[in-house]
């Protein structure tokens, strides 16, 4: 994933990574991140588009709030009209993704831990 990805990807990339095989991502997509673009639609209209599914920002509340352990995570958490539910770091540099339920694609993650 280069710079493009990040800063103007719509598209997430799903598909099961093959060992030894180095994949460069178009601009189009990116992994495990929201754009920049996406980030800023969100940030200002409270949704945006990605994988063409409209994602709007939930309400913050103590039930949408992401955990690590104890430890509360600055994240937003996103419903997709698809019915995933995502949570994204909140931070427009470093949009991760820290978590997705119901991806349409079939692949849910979750992240745990971090050192």
């Amino acid at each position: 994933m280069k710079r493009p990805s990040l800063d103007s990807a719509r598209f997430g990339y799903w598909n099961q990574p093959i060992d030894g095989e180095e994949l460069e991502l178009p601009a189009s997509q990116n992994v495990l991140f929201l754009s920049r673009l996406i980030f800023s639609s969100l940030q200002k209209k409270n949704e945006a588009v990605f994988d063409e599914y409209t994602i709007k920002v939930n309400p913050p509340v103590a039930g949408n709030a992401f955990k690590i352990k104890d430890k509360t995570i600055d994240a937003i958490a996103l419903a997709g009209g698809s019915g995933a539910k995502i949570w994204v770091l909140n931070n427009p540099d470093t949009p991760l993704i820290l978590k997705i339920e119901g991806n349409p694609f079939g692949v849910d993650v979750e992240l745990t831990e971090i050192n």
